[in-house]
């Protein structure tokens, strides 16, 4: 892989992973703290795949003013010391794509490895469950071809979870996020060719048969380390601004509205839980949304450990 990885940050942990991330995908790795030096480096080669401290409004301001001018924001990693939700510059920031929680674990380097990776793929390349993996894994298929095989799915996963030695509190959530997934790959992504919501006004608990287009795929795999599941449609209906606007009505409202008709997120749940979260989507193709999270030994692990936010999605 060509090109260099550019880390804006004084932070000693940043400088370390970034540096072996650099060096697993064979990129040149190149550490600044100054705007000028930014710039420059930029120029010199724009294809840089960029972490930056994210921590204070005031750096992201000055950091903001540069980096749209000289490469691909999803190109762009932003790192900060607490959750997504408490940084209102990330997520008010319509060309937000990746968000990076710095408290790094041992898989920390190799998941971000292949994160990075398929950010900066060709943008009609395919991201699918195994690109999170260094080794193809073995991977688990639940076809759901009507909703009502929407709980025997979930019943499904939580089972296969606590047999790869998840805990249940873990795997509980884990199931809990992936059918908020399905629902909004039953209800929410299928639409009419001209866009148009070809449910919006469907319940949960209506049962009816998917034409071949509609149904959705869910898929679990294993790593040493870490678990994923993926929910895919057909629809590739999905945008990046629906999940910003419906992330950002949850932190900033006690009453949160329906922001975007047709759309139901249920991803504050997955983002304030300790997962890891994915969107790939391809426009009028397909959606695939992935959840990584940690094997460990207790849920105050899973929920301090590792985490990031990655929107491949226009």
């Amino acid at each position: 892989m060509n090109g260099s990885l550019l880390l804006i940050s004084k932070h000693p942990q940043d400088v370390t992973l970034c540096s072996g991330v650099a060096t697993r995908l064979q990129l040149d790795f190149k550490h600044t703290t100054s705007i000028n030096e930014v710039r420059s480096k930029l120029i010199e080669d724009p294809r840089s795949v960029v972490f930056w401290d994210a921590e204070t409004a005031t750096g992201y301001e000055r950091i903001a003013e540069v980096l749209p001018k000289y490469t691909s924001p999803k190109r762009v990693f932003a790192v900060t010391s607490k959750g997504f939700g408490e940084y209102p510059h990330l997520f008010n920031n319509p060309d937000f794509r990746n968000h990076v929680f710095r408290q790094y674990d041992a898989s920390a380097e190799i998941v971000l490895s292949c994160v990075v990776a398929a950010a900066i793929a060709p943008g009609d390349s395919a991201v699918r469950i195994e690109t999170f993996f260094p080794k193809p894994p073995p991977i688990k298929r639940i076809f759901i071809t009507r909703p009502a095989h929407r709980t025997a799915a979930i019943e499904a996963i939580n089972n296969s979870l606590t047999k790869h030695g998840i805990k249940d509190r873990m795997a509980a959530l884990v199931a809990r996020c992936t059918d908020e997934l399905i629902l909004n790959a039953v209800l929410r992504a299928p639409v009419w060719p001209d866009g148009s919501p070809k449910r919006a006004s469907a319940e949960r608990d209506q049962n009816f048969e998917f034409i071949t287009q509609e149904q959705v795929e869910v898929e679990v795999a294993e790593g040493e380390s870490y678990m994923a599941v993926c929910v895919s449609d057909l629809f590739g209906s999905l945008k990046r601004r629906a999940i910003l606007d419906a992330l950002r009505e949850h932190y900033e409202s006690s009453a949160p509205k329906n922001v975007r008709a047709g759309v139901r997120i249920g991803f504050h749940m997955v983002v304030e839980g300790g997962l890891s979260l994915v969107v790939s989507t391809q426009p009028k193709q397909q959606t695939r949304v992935i959840l990584l999270f940690p094997k460990v030994e207790s849920y105050k692990q899973f929920r301090m450990g590792f985490r990031f936010l990655s929107l491949n999605a226009e």
